[in-house]
């Protein structure tokens, strides 16, 4: 793919360059060409009106054109390569001056051409010019006017394909200046090219490298992008990687968090149940209870495991409603009470109405696993206190700078160590060696924040811990 994509890139920059440059080269060179025929014969008429000028400014009245005017006709003749032949105005021939050839025969014709004007060659009649071998002549007629009147008739003689020779060595070296002007130039377009090629196919290459990693299960793989051209693709990419990262997480903690919670219930159920069927211990109501508890533990795991997963999987049926967090509260409490009366711990109850944003099953499951959790870690005669109302404005996480509502457990159990409570609810054990409370703790933080809200943990005012739960209050409540 990498190699493909560079070569046709590259060849694409190439083919659209050089196109550019031929075709400019086309242009220039048809341009240049006619601008070059129009010039030429532009300069041809500008010599036969000099010629006729010269003509012009030479005669004299009576006796027209002497010999001195024929030298000077002839010296500009000779200069532009023309042949000129004058005529009276009965369309006689009075001299020939011959400027295309030079030698002794231009002599010849300048000296016949000043005898006929002078008269002295009366009587004779001199040639005209004409071509010689495979010559092809113009003629430009024009009269010859002093002060208003004719005295006769200028025939200026030129080789009709002297445009085109010139044409033809002017195309001739502008074709090798362009073909040297396309060759450069492509040179260049190619080394553009290649540069160009390179910088766009390198992050496309490095985003199909990341494409890669995350197909061969690297989720944490993440583009990178060097140039505005593919920012929008490898953004979006990124977002992917980073979806399929926490997804991967997610599905790593659900399976972390199942194995550690159902571990423990499960060899209870099972050591009793086995204590039963070889007959070690005699089937109590007792025994019945107990085995009910942890069954009902492992129940309620499984339904915070299934919440946590719908919440984070975007898959949570309804939105979040106002709940008076209070009965909520007191609703966990009527369901444990007869544990806490069992174990003898005194449950103390602070409850005071607030509203709160979230869903209620879930939020009770929440408020009863804090309270086993503090019943778990006090001693029999202990004493909890579970309480609900308003706490500092902006304390949600999910309304910053708006009201919140709170819910706290506190036990006077064992005292947690302050540089342990930062990892307190955190779901696996760190290098740090801090004391965690298990999965069941940290699976309510989770229900607590995939709601807007926040849950942490801090010390007690008379020893123990105090477990609190912080949702976002409706806007106007």
């Amino acid at each position: 793919m990498r190699r493909g994509l560079r070569s046709r890139l590259l060849f694409t920059h190439l083919m659209i360059a050089l196109a550019a440059i031929v075709a400019v080269a086309v242009i220039a060179g048809a341009t240049g060409v006619r601008r070059v025929h129009v010039y030429l014969e532009r300069e041809q008429a500008a010599r036969s009106a000099q010629v006729v000028e010269s003509l012009r400014s030479t005669y004299r009245e009576p006796e027209g054109w002497d010999a001195t005017a024929v030298y000077a006709l002839s010296q500009v003749a000779t200069f532009n390569h023309l042949d000129v032949a004058v005529y009276d105005t009965g369309g006689h021939l009075l001299f020939t001056v011959q400027g295309r050839h030079g030698g002794e025969e231009e002599r010849e014709g300048e000296a016949a051409g000043a005898e006929a004007a002078t008269g002295g060659g009366a009587g004779t009649s001199p040639a005209s010019p004409a071509p010689r071998g495979d010559e092809a002549l113009a003629i430009d007629s024009a009269p010859i006017v002093v002060d208003g009147r004719t005295v006769g008739t200028a025939q200026v003689y030129r080789r009709s394909d002297a445009c085109d020779a010139a044409g033809d060595a002017y195309r001739t070296a502008l074709t090798r200046d362009l073909l040297l002007a396309v060759a450069v130039c492509g040179a260049a377009a190619a080394l553009i090219s290649l540069f160009l090629s390179r910088r766009l196919a390198r992050p496309v290459e490095e985003l199909d490298d990341a494409v890669a990693d995350v197909v061969a299960a690297d989720r944490g793989t993440q583009g990178t992008a060097r140039g505005d051209e593919v920012k929008s693709l490898v953004a979006a990419f990124d977002g992917l990687a980073g979806r399929l990262a926490r997804e991967e997480q997610r599905r790593r903690d659900m399976a972390d968090d199942l194995l550690d919670g159902l571990d423990g219930p499960l060899t209870e159920v099972g050591s009793r149940l086995k204590a039963l069927g070889d007959g070690s211990v005699t089937p109590t109501t007792e025994h019945l209870r107990m085995l009910g508890e942890e069954i009902d533990r492992l129940i309620a795991l499984l339904a915070m495991l299934r919440d946590l997963n719908d919440l984070e999987g975007g898959r949570a049926s309804g939105a979040r409603q106002a709940v008076d967090l209070a009965e909520v509260a007191a609703a966990a409490v009527e369901q444990r009470r007869p544990d806490f009366v069992a174990q003898g711990v005194a449950l103390v109850e602070e409850l005071a109405p607030a509203v709160a944003l979230g869903d209620p099953g879930r939020l009770l499951r929440v408020a009863g696993a804090l309270l086993d959790s503090a019943l778990e870690s006090v001693q029999g005669g202990g004493r909890v206190v579970i309480a609900v109302g308003p706490a500092e404005r902006g304390a949600a996480r999910g309304a910053p700078g708006g009201p919140a509502v709170g819910l706290t457990v506190t036990d006077d159990g064992p005292t947690i160590a302050a540089a342990d409570l930062p990892f307190f609810l955190e779901r696996h054990d760190a290098a740090t060696g801090a004391r965690r409370a298990g999965p069941r703790l940290a699976l309510c933080r989770a229900l607590v924040e995939a709601q807007g809200g926040s849950m942490v943990a801090s010390q007690a005012s008379g020893g123990g811990l105090r477990l609190t739960v912080l949702l976002p209050a409706p806007e106007g409540g």
